[in-house]
């Protein structure tokens, strides 16, 4: 602390005129309040067969169901946008369309 008082007076007046317990610590206030409490390593440590690694996760998959674009939906959204352009509807047909250019493409282009 004295050494910022020394390259940084202006920082170091903030703290005193703010807050004044930043600058009464100590370094034993850095340790846990409940005494100095450590870690213990188990006996024996358990460790993951090779054949994990190439077993599938059933929450890896994502769920094409939910994101299943049906040609009542394109309709829907056509004539959403025919009747009332508003600009939400805009945005969203343009999200869609760069969607689909992106599932198209094989590539996630952020840009847009």
């Amino acid at each position: 602390l004295k050494n910022l008082q020394k390259t940084d007076p202006d920082f170091y007046k903030y703290l005193e005129e703010n807050d004044k317990k930043l600058l009464q610590f100590h370094e034993s206030d850095d340790e846990d309040d409940e005494g100095s409490v450590t870690h213990e390593l188990p006996d024996k440590l358990e460790v993951d067969s090779e054949e994990s690694d190439f077993e599938a996760e059933g929450d890896e998959k994502p769920s094409r169901s939910s994101n299943a674009v049906t040609l009542a939906l394109v309709e829907e959204w056509r004539n959403e946008l025919v009747s009332n352009p508003s600009p939400k509807s805009i945005t969203r047909a343009v999200d869609l369309f760069h969607a689909a250019l992106d599932r198209v493409t094989g590539e996630e282009n952020s840009a847009f």
